[in-house]
């Protein structure tokens, strides 16, 4: 009988290793590609527009004029309706405004102990 014929693996052909290294570079370049590419999206832009110090008066007026647009919605155009919904909501905001000023001054208290 004659001998038993080895196939070449990628162990046993040297050309084979070249050629996976190759397709290995290949891929890590086109993966560093991509890793330096970096994508902007709105979530940036809007993390990046809270830091900012326009962000609480230009919020503050988005409210309000979307508040008192649904306010007219709702009211039809009965405009005592549309001032007794107003004015719940500015109550509703003076008591919450009062709750969470009496809070701040109760937290206020807490760190100025823990820091003597």
């Amino acid at each position: 009988m004659a001998p038993q014929r080895k196939t070449a693996t990628s162990k046993n052909n040297p050309k084979s290793k070249t050629s996976s290294s190759r397709k290995k570079s290949s891929s890590n370049s086109s993966k560093q590609k991509k890793e330096d590419i970096v994508e902007v999206g709105f979530g940036d832009y809007w993390h990046a527009f809270t830091k900012t110090k326009v962000f609480v008066p230009i919020m503050t007026v988005v409210i309000s004029v979307l508040l008192v647009g649904l306010d007219l919605l709702i009211s039809w155009n009965d405009f005592s309706r549309f001032f007794l919904f107003l004015g719940i909501e500015i109550i509703a905001a003076a008591v919450v405004w009062l709750i969470m000023t009496i809070y701040s001054f109760g937290s206020e208290k807490k760190n100025s102990d823990e820091e003597v």
